[in-house]
């Protein structure tokens, strides 16, 4: 079985939405947000070690 995680990032009115299909045997998600300059990123771990974008 699977679950569906989401993310949406909104600026100035326009939205940004990134989906991923994620095993329900996930139990906890790690994320890291960085900034360079007016650009962000949003990274996840399944381990809080290996992170993915």
């Amino acid at each position: 079985m699977c679950h569906n995680l989401g993310s949406v990032v909104t600026n100035t009115g326009y939205s940004d939405w990134a989906t991923i299909n994620i095993s329900a045997d996930i139990k906890y998600i790690w994320y890291r947000l960085s900034r360079r300059e007016s650009d962000f990123k949003i990274e996840y771990s399944f381990n809080g070690i290996d992170f993915l974008k």
